[in-house]
């Protein structure tokens, strides 16, 4: 099941697969080609690169949190029990994702945490037509229920594609699918009404696969094209940065910054499985790190600790004394 099957199916098969399915995303024909083109960025799309294999020494017992809504282990499970929900990770640990909160409504197609919360919203559909979409809350501390909106007023254009916060502005930005599920919008959401606000069509020639920020507030995208990109926050116009050498396939993934390397870390699924990736923040390239073993899929990835990169402040080497 991808994103080549129309939403309206994939919604109906969503509700009746087991607990194993994989979660997809619908297709887009994306009407505008207006991806910006930096002066030093690659002048056009070309094949891929070789991803090497990352350095794990520098991340080997670093923890993070996902939003799970897919792993092979579920397989039995039935579908008023799957353990959707928030899951911690450390690398390098063979205990693989451990359950930290979970409840069959936060299986959310999209997620973000965001200081104190993390909002997760889900299309709710009855034989395959959307009949709701629910808004989720989650409290940062324990990761349980804080509030919850089921809007049955909406089309299409409710769900996010991808999410990201922003904490130099304390926003939460989103792709959105429009009415017709031919195109995005970009937009931000507003606390009051507890929806969003469309800002800006996406007059990109991509579908975002994934959407982060780095705590000085600049928003990077990885698009199903594989490449990389920098988003304007006031219009989300697209600027490519290079290549990730990664093919994503049409699944659910997530993309969160790891302050202790100064890297993101891509959750990704791709052409040969689940894999996550460390992505350089300026270039976009990407190294493996870890293949996921039971094709996990997460909504966002993201990190409590606000920690300083390893080994920093760095040690003074260039001391001199100038005497008059």
């Amino acid at each position: 099941m991808r994103r080549t099957l129309l939403f309206t199916i994939l919604a109906a098969v969503l509700a009746l697969l087991p607990a194993e399915a994989q979660v997809s995303k619908p297709p887009l024909s994306l009407h505008k080609q207006k991806t910006v083109i930096s002066k030093n960025a690659l002048k056009a799309k070309r094949m891929r690169k070789a991803v090497p294999q990352g350095d794990l020494t520098k991340y080997n017992g670093h923890s993070f949190f996902a939003n799970l809504v897919n792993s092979d282990t579920w397989a039995g499970a039935g579908v008023g029990s799957v353990p959707y929900g928030i899951y911690s990770y450390t690398i390098g640990d063979e205990a693989g994702y451990q359950p930290v909160s979970t409840a069959l409504t936060y299986n959310f197609m999209a997620s973000a945490f965001n200081r104190d919360n993390v909002l997760g919203v889900y299309p709710m559909s009855i034989m395959g037509s959307l009949n709701g979409v629910r808004y989720v809350s989650l409290d940062g501390d324990n990761f349980k229920t804080a509030w919850e909106e089921v809007y049955t007023d909406v089309s299409y254009g409710a769900i996010p594609d991808v999410m990201a916060y922003d904490p130099t502005s304390d926003k939460i930005y989103a792709a959105m699918y429009n009415d017709g599920l031919n195109g995005l919008n970009w937009a931000v959401f507003n606390k009051k009404t507890r929806r969003f606000d469309v800002i800006h069509v996406w007059d990109n020639d991509f579908q975002p696969a994934t959407l982060a920020a780095t705590p000085d507030g600049r928003l990077f995208s990885i698009g199903m094209d594989g490449y990389y990109y920098q988003i304007d926050k006031a219009t989300g116009d697209a600027e490519m940065l290079g290549e990730t050498g990664v093919s994503p396939t049409n699944y659910v993934q997530s993309m969160g910054y790891d302050a202790a390397t100064a890297t993101f870390l891509w959750s990704a699924v791709d052409v040969t499985g689940s894999n996550l990736y460390a992505v350089d923040v300026e270039t976009g390239e990407a190294s493996k790190l870890v293949a996921l073993r039971y094709n996990e899929q997460s909504s966002s990835l993201f990190f409590k600790s606000n920690d300083a990169p390893d080994k920093a402040p760095a040690a003074i080497d260039d001391l001199r004394f100038s005497f008059e």
